[in-house]
């Protein structure tokens, strides 16, 4: 035992003296588990090697006779392509009585020279008498009498049938010759041989094949390899069933699949299977591993012994270190858990400290807080430096309490990370006189704002008042001056006692007094909407007798200037439920601006349409001089009124704003667009429930 060692014995706590230390057991339980699962896994392994081997030696085993199977299928698919391009000559030719073609003949053999498994084409006409054929071993034969002729001429297309004769290796592929239309015109026969070795490639597959054979459904061996065994093989094609199959033992594993759409089964037998040693090697290697593990877990149980023991010298020291100092601490894992806490923390609980160790925040305390500390934790972990929190923790009492929270991450000497550590020291009171100063700060500031907002007001409102004044002294001067002007000329008979002059200067007296009367009733009208004064008459009214009214009135004033005013509304508006009084003053207003600002010789148009909402629109367009684009928003806006260089009148400059204020008592809405010296077009928009419904009116 080294100097260390000794002293990390000569603190360990009494009560470990002479008994194993807490959590030992269940390492060695663990441990012994361990050394079983491994034990049983080594096994299983073994286990699955072997039966891994034998199925990997029956998927070869399928997968080679389906390759040979539909090697010999691709075989006799050749030689049937072949019987179907002479099927389609002999059809063409034996229907017109004609000799077979010397081009056809030399074709024919040409491809069957090409085909190591055709030996001859015969053809035959509709009485099965011989009519021409290519290739070895061909015989002049009739045929007429022979069952498998007289299926073609009931209707068989294709057929395949072994060799009658015993050792004779070949298939006999026949097809009908149909005539044009349908008619049995003969039949063609061709002879193959299927060579089954040539058809084995023993680079393919690991396996060692004893036998091969082709048998047709009849039971009849067409060919195989070696020829004896292939005999033997045959007979057992009664006790097989299904498509493709495996059935054997280890000795003789048997393989049989057949071939599409034809009357006949491969079947493969492979050699006995070789002695099964490689899972026996697999087994004693895994035998050594295991006692390499049993005596790598003995060791691991001797140093774990040794390092709890340093563990619990170490946790008492921590523990001395941790109690004394009247704060706060935890230690935590970097997944959160709680490894250990001080008796102050376990105090704050009312919990031991045992009890508080291994457990997460969300066991401890409520969710809402549980999930700060947490979050807290994550922080730490992420940003690798300490961090600091400011955190209200109930008491014994259940008083809330304020902490300055300090977390850090631990790392040992490799930099991983260990655990995290935290240190809170109360600051109740130093947030109290916090809370008081920040108050008092608060109030001083929300004076100083109100102040600013009330000199803001005041200081918008002067400034309203001035421009107000401004503009309605030059509004309300110039009227009354051409009012009092000409009434002291007509008073004092300047002219002379009968002077026709009088008349022009009365009529200018009572113009200058409308105006005047205009501006007014335009200030009042303001006045009482934002006032909420001006209420709202809705009644029945027929859209096309407001706007006749309100054309009406500006109609004088169009033909002095020259200007074409247009009706465009349609017949079929229905009827609306508005105020007729607001409705006309909104068409006076924007029909007197169109009058005012389109030069002699334009138009002024009144459109109307409902709107997709199920609403009512007008639209008020004239071909004037039109508003600068960034004007478009401020035409809004009370008293504001574009510089226009043919205006013939002044106004308040109040008419768009009241029309935008009764519009939007209705619930409506009005828009401007415009280009200059091309026109402006203003449309003003009422809801849906302006208008009545057809049922309604």
């Amino acid at each position: 035992m080294d100097r260390r060692d000794a002293a990390t014995e000569s603190v360990s706590p009494r009560r470990w003296r002479g008994s194993l230390p807490r959590g030992f057991v269940p390492l060695i339980v663990a441990v012994v588990l361990l050394l079983a699962a491994t034990g049983g896994l080594a096994l299983s392994l073994v286990l699955n090697q072997r039966s891994a081997e034998q199925d990997r030696t029956v998927l070869q085993g399928a997968g080679l006779t389906r390759t040979l199977a539909d090697a010999a299928q691709r075989q006799i698919d050749v030689a049937d392509l072949l019987l179907q391009f002479a099927a389609a000559e002999a059809s063409d030719r034996i229907s017109r009585g004609l000799t077979p073609s010397d081009a056809v003949v030399a074709l024919l053999t040409d491809r069957i020279a090409a085909m190591p498994q055709v030996d001859a084409v015969h053809v035959y006409d509709e009485r099965g008498r011989f009519w021409f054929a290519v290739g070895e071993g061909s015989m002049p034969l009739e045929i007429g009498w022979h069952p498998d002729f007289q299926r073609h001429r009931d209707g068989a297309v294709q057929q395949i049938v072994a060799a009658q004769l015993a050792g004779d290796p070949r298939v006999w592929l026949s097809r009908r010759i149909s005539r044009n239309d349908g008619s049995f015109a003969g039949v063609l026969i061709s002879t193959l041989r299927i060579d089954l070795r040539a058809l084995l490639d023993p680079g393919y597959s690991p396996l060692s094949v004893a036998t091969l054979a082709l048998v047709h459904d009849e039971g009849r061996l067409i060919t195989g390899w070696p020829q004896p065994r292939a005999v033997q093989l045959a007979g057992l094609l009664g006790f097989i069933s299904g498509l493709q199959g495996y059935s054997a033992t280890e000795a003789e594993p048997l393989y049989w699949a057949r071939l599409n759409e034809l009357p006949i089964t491969l079947l493969l037998q492979l050699e006995p299977l070789p002695a099964d040693s490689a899972w026996r090697r697999a087994a004693v290697g895994f035998g050594i591993l295991f006692g390499i593990v049993m005596l790598g877990a003995i060791a691991a149980v001797w140093g774990t012994w040794r390092q709890l023991r340093r563990r619990i010298a170490t946790e008492s020291l921590l523990r001395g270190l941790m109690d004394n100092p009247p704060l706060v601490m935890t230690l935590q894992d970097p997944q959160g858990r709680y490894l250990m806490v001080n008796r102050h923390f376990a105090q704050q609980f009312r919990r031991t400290e045992e009890d508080l160790a291994g457990r997460f925040a969300n066991e401890i305390f409520p969710p809402e807080l549980a999930a700060r500390l947490t979050q807290q934790v994550e922080e730490t972990v992420r940003a690798g430096s300490p961090q600091t929190y400011d955190m209200r923790i109930p008491d014994i009492k259940g008083e809330l309490r304020d902490y300055m929270l300090v977390r850090f991450p631990i790392y040992d000497q490799d930099g991983t990370l260990l655990a995290v550590g935290s240190i809170a020291t109360e600051i109740t009171e130093r947030k109290r006189l916090e809370a008081a100063l920040r108050e008092q700060a608060e109030v001083r500031e929300r004076l100083a704002e109100n102040y600013a907002r009330q000199r803001e007001v005041a200081e918008t409102a002067n400034r309203a008042k001035s421009e107000f004044l401004a503009h309605m002294s030059h509004e309300l001067r110039t009227p009354l001056n051409a009012i009092i002007g000409f009434a002291d000329m007509i008073a004092g008979r300047m002219l002379g006692p009968q002077s026709a002059k009088y008349f022009e200067y009365a009529e200018d007296i009572s113009g200058s007094a409308h105006h005047l009367l205009g501006v007014i009733n335009d200030i009042l009208d303001v006045s009482k909407i934002e006032s909420g004064r001006f209420e709202l008459e809705l009644r029945e009214h027929d859209p096309h007798d407001l706007v006749d009214d309100s054309l009406r009135l500006v109609r004088g004033r169009a033909r002095e200037a020259k200007l074409q005013v247009v009706n465009a509304l349609p017949e079929d508006l229905p009827p609306m439920l508005v105020d007729a009084r607001a409705v006309k003053q909104i068409l006076i207003n924007l029909l007197g601006n169109a009058v005012k600002f389109t030069p002699g010789g334009g138009s002024v148009t009144v459109e109307g349409r409902l709107t997709d909402d199920g609403g009512l629109a007008f639209t008020v367009a004239d071909t004037g001089i039109g508003i600068a684009e960034e004007n478009l928003e401020r035409v809004f806006e009370p008293f504001w009124q574009a510089d226009a260089g043919i205006r013939r009148s002044e106004g308040s400059g109040l008419g768009l704003n009241i029309c935008r204020k009764l519009i939007d008592l209705h619930g409506g809405s009005i828009s401007v667009a415009s280009t200059l010296q091309q026109g402006t077009r203003v449309t003003v928009s009422f809801p849906p429930n302006c208008l009545l419904k057809p049922a309604q009116a």
